[in-house]
């Protein structure tokens, strides 16, 4: 499974996920699931609600996979990231904005590009990122606001 799904295309993993395969849903969920639920963390910005708002995208993924169509993925596509909107609403209390998206998005993935500068310090001069001080910047995550985090990770660097 390790290699093959990584070369599998998204379309191919929900087409496989469509005919119930278990296999295709995990590496589909092993593939997205970090940005997905980094995304509804920093929407939500509470724990409970992003677990909640994550957790409803994925089954309805896996409940409505059937109805993929390849030839007209995009709109599959924008009828599940609404669903995922309609649902971090209902839990915000306020309707999300495409910008709000877009700045989540951006945060996370500048988030994961300085945890991996981390990690890739860490292993190139482990003397001047020891195991305790990368530890703790990792678990900072979890309880400060991404911007603060990413400016802590940041400045580490």
């Amino acid at each position: 499974m390790g290699s093959e799904t990584r070369e599998t295309s998204p379309e191919e993993l929900l087409a496989r996920v469509a005919r119930q395969d278990r296999a295709a849903y995990r590496a589909l969920y092993d593939r997205t699931a970090a940005k997905l639920f980094g995304v509804a963390l920093r929407i939500c910005r509470e724990r409970s609600l992003a677990e909640e708002a994550f957790q409803e995208a994925f089954v309805g993924i896996w409940r409505t996979a059937a109805d993929f169509d390849p030839a007209r993925g995009g709109r599959w596509l924008r009828h599940e990231l609404d669903t995922i909107r309609a649902g971090l609403a209902r839990l915000r209390g306020r309707e999300i904005e495409n910008d709000e998206i877009r700045e989540a998005i951006r945060l996370h993935d500048e988030s994961r590009a300085l945890l991996a500068r981390l990690y890739e310090t860490r292993a190139r001069i482990p003397w001047k990122a020891l195991t305790t001080e990368v530890y703790l910047m990792q678990r900072a995550g979890l309880v400060l606001p991404v911007r603060e985090h990413n400016r802590l990770l940041a400045d580490y660097l």
